[in-house]
């Protein structure tokens, strides 16, 4: 490898590529970071957590990698699932332990992957991210720790766990166990650096990096030409209790109530006319 080549590894379990359902933000990241220089790899499962069908793999092959606008993705064969029942965890496991199997031998395997020099594990679920640090430790290389969701602490908001369940409990040693052994620790949460700090992490180690938004994938909104014509804002989000839609409701309020008439507000199918002058 050549002095000056830096390689990276991104572990996200459910990255996906641009013509895939899902949240791109590594796959942006790792194309940025190839413009800059940098061998970017990222593993991630072939099954898909929403289709719940294998997306990349073909019957018989266990791992594939290909190169994405210069980004290279190592798809990994993980056990399959369709709900939130021991399916799911095991699912979560076997991408844990066949990332770390095939990961110490992808230089060999593929003469188009570098050993790594930074390995960035992401969250969630967390124990992919342990396969990093698994990894990281095998390679001596940097380990970066990225915190997507608060596990276990989400899952106790959102009722699914209680403070006192012994899962609980091992999910907060496994995030201490990270948080501790990360060089820095990445989110895109604004404020997740309060909470991490709990655990006894400095502030400097925590690094806010929110999702961006690349303008060139969109067509430029035209401005409105006609006086008075409205202007419509949607939010095709999820629908579910860890989205805040209140938070939504309330701003939607609050333009009613000051007297604005030309905003209307759509979330997806239902159209909640607004205000706007």
């Amino acid at each position: 490898m050549e002095e000056d080549r830096r390689s990276l590894w991104i572990i996200k379990q459910y990255a996906v590529t641009p013509d895939m359902p899902g949240n791109t933000r590594h796959f942006e990241l790792g194309r940025r970071l190839v413009q800059r220089g940098y061998e970017v790899t990222i593993i991630a499962t072939s099954f898909h957590y929403s289709q719940h069908r294998e997306m990349r793999l073909e019957a018989g092959e266990s791992w594939k990698a290909e190169e994405v606008d210069g980004v290279r993705f190592v798809w990994i064969r993980t056990f399959p699932f369709r709900g939130n029942d021991w399916r799911r965890v095991v699912h979560m496991l076997s991408f844990m332990l066949r990332t770390y199997r095939v990961g110490k031998r992808l230089p060999k395997l593929s003469s188009d992957i570098f050993r790594p020099d930074v390995i960035l594990g992401c969250s969630i679920p967390p124990f992919a991210a342990l396969s990093g640090y698994w990894l990281s430790k095998y390679y001596r290389a940097r380990f970066f720790f990225e915190v997507g969701d608060l596990w276990p602490q989400t899952l106790i908001d959102m009722g699914a766990l209680t403070e006192k369940n012994p899962v609980t409990k091992a999910l907060q040693l496994l995030e201490r166990f990270l948080y501790q052994h990360a060089e820095k620790i990445i989110t895109p949460l604004p404020n997740a650096s309060s909470y991490i700090q709990e655990y006894g992490v400095v502030k400097r180690k925590v690094i806010w990096l929110p999702n961006g938004v690349d303008f060139q994938s969109f067509n430029r909104p035209q401005r409105a030409k006609q006086p008075g014509q409205k202007f419509t804002v949607m939010y095709a989000g999820l629908h579910g209790r860890a989205q805040s839609l209140e938070t939504l409701l309330e701003a939607a309020e609050i333009i009613q109530t000051q007297g604005y008439e030309r905003i209307r507000l759509n979330c997806d199918c239902v159209s909640l006319p607004m205000i706007l002058n």
